[in-house]
């Protein structure tokens, strides 16, 4: 395969991953301006609980659309659609049966309804992005989702510049909510002639059980690669107040941009890197994996030097103290990333998936309670430093594992083997769970 493909739809992603990064951050200072900092964390706390219900309300059935949507018969893919379907509606039914039951009760303000009403739309986002990157459309899936919130955010920045308004907390998740719908629609429309031909066949076996557990491991390893900004400002809710939050939040918004462009990266290199897996062949595995780290550094370097050369701008036009040493201690997350690569990945392809879940349990329950008491004990600097410790603890002995398991490294030392990969050291014992069919460590890899 070629380099051009791949470098390409990283340029594209990486110009709508910019473009979105630029509105979605001047949308953040004009609503922290116009609303105030308490109110921006009350907004965001709604819309940061919503994105993680959002990942339980399909069972995160989306993160096996690669795999599930690029192997088996036409009747698997189209159980495995329609079986998405039917838990999506089901889970979201019963969310917001539950919320609805609570806030009767008067255990909750009648605002959490409002989750319920969100969870489903950025899942259903999230899902039709995934489903696109499996039928080698990244483009078409990701744009929807990658652009809807920050021109919701825009419009609703712009309508209070231009009218003096000041928009009230529940403003911001009501106008995600409408460009979420939005991008839906856009995202049915183009894959429908991808799609549409999936879901004719009759479906010839269901994996409904298999593949919930399946997901389920995943979710916590969601929680730090995609999602680690909603862990975190979650977690820091119970003990920050509304004020010292918003400015957390505004902090995490400006040190994710970096990250930005590794999503962008990985999105446009994942369907190689899981080809080269999926038929041992060790060559274009360490290929696409040298591939990736390049245009992963490429696109950090050029994020960190814009990062730096607006941060104080930023600091004075949002009106707050101590932003940009909160931002540089968050920018480590991005940083670690680039440097050891999507482990996760690596490991999921082949077939660790308890290997993931463990790790990634685990320094969830840790990780909790330590952003919890360093918030309480330092405030938005203290939840940032725990943030990037916990999270940096959980890259590295993911890297270790995949290291140990798979033989395959995409980290910086990557750039110092030159045969290690080509010599098909591929997964050596995958963990006892129903996951993908395990390589066999015995078939000879192609060369």
């Amino acid at each position: 395969m070629r380099l051009k493909p791949t470098l390409l739809r990283a340029v594209v992603l990486l110009a709508a991953q910019g473009c979105a990064a630029a509105m979605g951050a001047a949308a953040t200072l004009g609503l922290i301006a116009t609303m105030g900092a308490a109110a921006f964390g009350q907004a965001t706390l709604v819309i940061a609980t919503a994105t993680l219900a959002g990942v339980l309300v399909n069972g995160n059935l989306d993160a096996l659309a690669l795999r599930r949507l690029t192997q088996g018969s036409p009747g698997d893919r189209a159980a495995f659609l329609r079986q998405s379907a039917a838990v999506t509606s089901g889970f979201s039914l019963a969310i917001a049966l539950m919320l609805g039951s609570v806030v009767a009760a008067g255990w909750a303000p009648p605002w959490v309804l409002g989750i319920a009403a969100l969870a489903p739309i950025l899942a259903v986002l999230r899902f039709n992005a995934r489903c696109g990157t499996a039928l080698d459309a990244p483009l078409t899936g990701a744009l929807p989702r990658l652009l809807s919130r920050p021109m919701g955010f825009a419009l609703l920045a712009c309508l209070a510049w231009g009218t003096g308004w000041a928009p009230i907390w529940w403003s911001m998740p009501l106008m995600l909510f409408g460009a979420g719908v939005l991008g839906i629609a856009l995202q049915y429309a183009r894959l429908a002639p991808l799609m549409r031909p999936l879901w004719r066949p009759a479906p010839q076996r269901g994996f409904l059980i298999q593949d919930l557990r399946q997901a389920g491991h995943i979710i916590p390893g969601l929680m730090f690669l995609e999602y680690f900004r909603d862990l975190v400002i979650f977690s820091a809710s119970w003990r920050l107040p509304h004020e010292g939050l918003g400015v957390l939040s505004l902090a995490l918004t400006f040190a994710a941009l970096p990250g930005l462009a590794l999503v962008a990266v990985e999105v446009a290199s994942s369907a190689r890197i899981a080809a080269g897996v999926a038929v041992q062949d060790a060559a274009q595995t360490h290929h696409a994996l040298r591939e990736a780290l390049a245009l992963r550094w490429l696109g950090l370097i050029l994020c960190l030097a814009g990062l730096a050369l607006s941060l104080d701008w930023v600091q004075w036009l949002a009106g707050t103290q101590g932003l940009a040493p909160l931002v540089w201690v968050l920018t480590s997350v991005p940083i670690v990333r680039a440097t050891l690569g999507n482990t996760q990945q690596l490991l999921l392809l082949h077939g660790h998936t308890a290997t993931v879940f463990r790790t990634t349990i685990l320094g969830i329950i840790l990780g909790l309670p330590t952003i919890l008491v360093s918030a309480q004990l330092w405030g938005p600097m203290g939840a940032a430093a725990a943030a990037a410790g916990v999270h940096m603890a959980v890259a590295l002995v993911l890297w270790s594992r995949c290291r140990r398991l798979t033989g395959l490294d995409s980290s910086v030392f990557l750039l110092l083997q030159r045969t290690d990969a080509a010599r098909g050291r591929h997964d050596k014992s995958p963990d006892p769970a129903p996951t993908a069919p395990a390589i066999d460590p015995s078939a000879p890899a192609k060369a």
